[in-house]
């Protein structure tokens, strides 16, 4: 049984199939891989495919179907899913304007990432997909926004989900569900598997071949009825309760707020207790009534969110109406309008609006940075932490790859590690994915605040990829005076960086290797690591720290997304160290700048001053993965592999 199976709709494509079945001969020559075409032609497409298939270097199958099978593109393609036989499916058109030399980095970032499905997205800008004539750009770019404005959540991973260029693993899909019409096959399968894992690629649309386009007005209208079919079809809500709900909820509201203002309550707290008893009627009955089988969050997460709605929007938006003349007796009236106002401000604010806002614009072209060629990140944000490492390389295989959720609240896995501040998309969350290939899902305010992504997310997870390929990173100094690597440790990553360059100023000869964070070998090679000088008077004062401390005690309050947002105000001053320091790429270890000379005390010490930065404990929660997933003590490793290396210092 093949590894992969290309399923390629056609329709009278004849003059493609020659150049199509060598180039992806030639891409795939190294995967157990088969062509099956689905053909739905008039012409000698057929025969050609025939004629190819005695000669090439690979399994090529043809299911040519009677034109009364033929149900267009979509059907074509659940045809040829029913008859694969490859452990994953690539789909993808055969006019050559989907790139065969993308087809293997689909199926490596599926096998490394463990995505159940990656999309080859089309580059974008804000007119449409690159390469395609701008009336048809603009017209895919319109139907983006429909099928997102119609499906915000289960589109949420992919920013061009009517592309037909993609990889899914077979196992994954349940075919049984598919009804498709028209062109769009993954809109059909991303809405009906609304659970898949997806991953995207960026890929530029080359030039077709031969032959002609078979989109037109027809297939414009069956576009939209397939989506009106799915809208109607899938992730039905029970209307008629959920109206009620609503109703009911919004009646309470005004009851209470009329009956504490009738008790002489402040019109202030009257508003504000009312529009919270209201709130929890909504909660109790959508819980019990609506929705019972969905998850939903705990009482305290939604007395906080309710609470901050009431007080920020409800109650000020009342206390203006208010001020009106003709509304100022009429409390019930204001208590409505409120009601219609503040719901329209949530609605604005809700996921499933801002799941349909943007047009179809991928990510960002990722910068990839190879530390040593030994760990590898590729990232959409900018890290100037690890500018030092910048490569130019984009086709390396990173073993971290770092993806920006568009709407803010990354979906999580139960076969992941997952964070939410809890205050939606405005907030601190991410979702790691620890497999091969390491996959971090970041939500936009993480984004923009580059030190806060490296410091929390990326220097740990750094710690932890480095463990899984034989070394050890760790928060330590180091240098070495021309006989070797000697290390610095202090407790406090600032204290270990000062130890480090008052050393390399006393000492002429002393060269630079590590100033916080430190590679090491299993052979005790110790590797240079000079990310970026950061200074910032506000973010490492005392009065901000003891503020950090004190919210994150306290597991309710979002400190994560402080931090985020001080920094993101006032972003850190940032040095390359090669402005101050003479670099050395590596060098031997041979001693630890301390009285401790046992290496097993040493490695403890190390790992002790190694906490997770700045009290965030994504290291931990990796450690906890590992043990319960894996079964594997991640602490117990580091410090047995530090140790064997100091042991051979």
């Amino acid at each position: 049984m093949p590894q992969l199976t290309i399923i390629i709709p056609t329709m009278n494509e004849a003059d493609n199939i020659v150049p199509l079945v060598t180039r992806l001969a030639a891409a795939v020559a190294e995967i157990d891989a088969e062509i099956l075409f689905v053909d739905d032609s008039s012409d000698k497409t057929p025969d050609v495919i025939a004629s190819v298939a005695a000669t090439a270097a690979l399994p090529v199958r043809c299911i040519h179907r009677p034109k009364s099978q033929r149900d267009g593109l979509s059907g074509a393609v659940v045809v040829g899913l029913r008859a694969s036989t490859g452990d994953y499916v690539c789909v993808m058109d055969g006019d050559l304007q989907h790139p065969p030399n993308v087809v293997p980095i689909l199926l490596e970032r599926a096998v490394l990432s463990s995505a159940d499905i990656v999309v080859a997205s089309r580059q974008a800008n804000r007119i449409g997909p690159v390469g395609l004539p701008l009336p048809r750009a603009l017209i895919s770019n319109t139907l983006t926004l429909i099928a997102r404005s119609c499906f915000p959540r289960s589109l949420k991973d992919v920013s061009d989900p009517l592309t037909g260029f993609f990889l899914v693993r077979r196992a994954a899909l349940d075919i049984d569900r598919l009804h498709p019409d028209g062109f769009k096959i993954l809109l059909e399968i991303l809405v009906r598997h609304p659970d898949l894992r997806a991953g995207e690629l960026l890929f530029d649309f080359a030039l077709r071949h031969a032959g002609s386009s078979k989109a037109d007005f027809r297939e414009g209208m069956r576009f939209f009825r397939h989506v009106l079919r799915l809208r109607t079809t899938v992730h039905t809500r029970p209307l008629l309760r959920y109206v009620s709900v609503v109703f009911a909820a919004a009646m309470v509201k005004v009851l209470a707020l009329s009956f504490l203002a009738r008790r002489n309550w402040r019109q202030i707290v009257a508003v504000f207790s009312g529009a919270m008893v209201g709130d929890f009627v909504g909660w109790v009955g959508n819980r019990t009534v609506v929705f019972p089988d969905e998850k939903w969050r705990t009482l305290r997460r939604f007395l906080r969110a309710s609470t901050l709605f009431n007080a920020l929007v409800f109650t000020p938006v009342f206390a203006l109406l208010q001020r009106i003349p003709a509304l100022r007796t009429r409390r019930q009236i204001s208590a409505a309008l409120s009601i219609g106002i503040t719901g329209f401000v949530r609605y604005l604010l809700s996921d499933r609006w801002i799941g349909a806002s943007g047009l179809m614009s991928a990510e960002a072209v990722k910068t990839t940075y190879s530390i040593h060629d030994k760990l590898v990140i590729q990232s959409p944000v900018p890290l100037p932490d690890l500018a030092y490492f910048q490569s130019a390389a984009r086709e390396m295989t990173a073993d971290i790859v770092i993806r920006v959720d568009r709407h803010g609240t990354p979906r999580k896995f139960e076969d992941g590690v997952s964070f939410d501040d809890g205050i939606g998309r405005f907030g601190f969350a991410f979702t790691i994915t620890p497999a091969k290939q390491i996959e971090v899902v970041i939500s936009p305010i993480i984004a923009q605040a580059p030190h806060v992504l490296y410091v929390n997310i990326v220097e740990p997870l750094l710690r932890y990829a480095a463990l899984r390929k034989g070394f050890v990173f760790v928060q330590a100094g180091a240098y070495t005076d021309g006989h070797g690597a000697v290390l610095v440790s202090k407790s406090g990553r600032n204290a270990s960086a000062a130890a480090t360059f008052e050393i390399l100023g006393k000492n002429p000869a002393a060269r630079y290797l590590a100033h916080d964070s430190v590679l090491i070998a299993a052979d005790g090679t110790v590797f240079a690591f000079p990310h970026a000088l950061t200074t910032t008077k506000l973010l490492e004062s005392s009065w901000q720290r003891r503020l950090g401390a004190w919210m994150r005690k306290r597991r309710s309050l979002p400190a994560a997304t402080f931090n985020a947002y001080v920094q993101r105000l006032f972003p850190p001053l940032q040095t390359p160290v090669e402005q101050v320091a003479t670099i050395v790429s590596s060098a031997p270890l041979v001693g630890y700048a301390g009285a401790e000379n046992d290496a097993a005390t040493i490695a403890k010490t190390v790992l002790q001053n190694s906490a997770d930065p700045l009290g965030f404990p994504l290291f931990s929660m990796l450690a906890d993965y590992e043990a319960t997933v894996n079964d594997h003590d991640l602490v117990a490793a580091e410090c047995e592999r530090l140790t064997l290396a100091l042991q051979k210092a």
